[in-house]
């Protein structure tokens, strides 16, 4: 009995001996076929469609109106098209080196007239590529609340400046605004002190000849150099300062900005004239023309006007600076607007996603 148990385990492991070979050549025969292209379209549909889809990462500049299209084109990234996003806080140079390295995909707002040199260069490089224009028109310069010039009948304030037009008639009316306590200089409130336009603005100064009356009050960022406004503008008493229009000041409250000599190459080398009109454009990294081209074409078509932008920081304005809730809200009364960006199919996801929104 022990000898025929053996016989019997050994035809056993032969059987089984012999299955494996059969089962190795099969494979060997297969393996080659289907790499080849003899699997199932089926087959490979399923993969690529359970493939993860990488973080859409965007530049999250310091100043509202960018802050506002990340969440905006942010939410049909993710809802529309189905990429998990990132926001990548900063300040605009080190935004767009992390651009062109592909730390970041997408720059909603490229203010080219800031960095002229180092944007030509990434595009000769061929490391961005210029989507287009998000909006148009924007200007920078020194402002002061429309009461001081025409004063406002609805809250009882009398014109105090009405003369006051230009940048050079400054010296005239340094009197009406605050002083510095250390100087007794006429204070400018100035861009927040990591932009571009902090330095241009102490350049401008000694450019005009304002030196000797005015000096530069710091900010530190676009809400603090709002609030140095706010607290002048509900009292009905002058300010001046800088801006970017549109911008959080320019949406709000009825400013006027003075005048400075035209745009000129030659003078803006001084700082000696106006900052230059700006189309603020869309930069996206190269990358996505292979990991996510769909993108590239909702990039393409997206666009907005002045007074969209205005409108979107109303909403800011509205949801106490709640930058989710206010975009929420504009696209849920402005459908017509980002529903151009888009075609049907994302248009019925993002409507999905907008509807189980609650906005109070």
């Amino acid at each position: 009995m022990i000898q025929g148990g053996a016989i019997m385990r050994t035809r056993r492991l032969q059987s089984f001996s012999l299955r494996r070979i059969f089962i190795v050549m099969l494979l060997s025969i297969c393996l080659p076929l289907s790499l080849s292209g003899c699997a199932s379209k089926n087959h490979d549909t399923k993969k690529n469609t359970d493939k993860v889809k990488e973080a859409i990462v965007l530049a999250d500049g310091t100043w509202a109106t960018i802050q506002l299209h990340n969440r905006l084109i942010g939410y049909i990234i993710q809802n529309g098209y189905g990429y998990p996003v990132e926001y990548l806080s900063g300040e605009e140079l080190p935004l767009l080196r992390a651009l062109a390295g592909n730390d970041i995909q997408i720059m909603m707002e490229v203010w080219t007239g800031d960095f002229p040199v180092e944007w030509k260069t990434m595009q000769k490089e061929l490391k961005v590529k210029n989507m287009g224009t998000n909006y148009a028109g924007a200007v920078q310069g020194w402002f002061v609340p429309a009461y001081m010039i025409a004063g406002d009948v609805e809250r009882g304030i009398e014109p105090v400046a009405p003369d006051l037009k230009y940048v050079s008639d400054l010296p005239r009316f340094g009197s009406l605004f605050a002083k510095n306590p250390s100087s007794q200089k006429s204070l400018l409130n100035n861009a927040p002190s990591t932009w571009v336009a902090a330095d241009i603005n102490r350049t401008k100064l000694k450019a005009y000849g304002l030196s000797s009356y005015y000096t530069l009050a710091s900010t530190n960022s676009e809400s603090d150099l709002t609030k140095s406004l706010l607290r002048y503008y509900e009292k009905g008493t002058p300010w001046l300062g800088y801006s970017r229009d549109p911008g959080l000041i320019t949406a709000g409250q009825k400013m006027i900005m003075l005048r400075e000599p035209p745009y000129d190459e030659l003078l803006w080398q001084q700082h000696a004239c106006a900052y230059p009109v700006t189309d603020v454009l869309i930069g996206a990294n190269r990358s996505l023309e292979n990991t996510a081209p769909e993108l590239l074409d909702l990039l393409d078509k997206y666009e907005t006007t002045y007074d969209q932008n205005i409108q979107l920081l109303q909403y800011l304005s509205k949801y106490a600076g709640n930058k989710n809730k206010a975009v929420i809200a504009f696209m849920k009364d402005k459908p017509d607007i980002w529903n151009a960006w888009v075609p049907d199919e994302v248009i019925k996801k993002v409507d999905t996603a907008l509807a189980a929104e609650v906005v109070e």
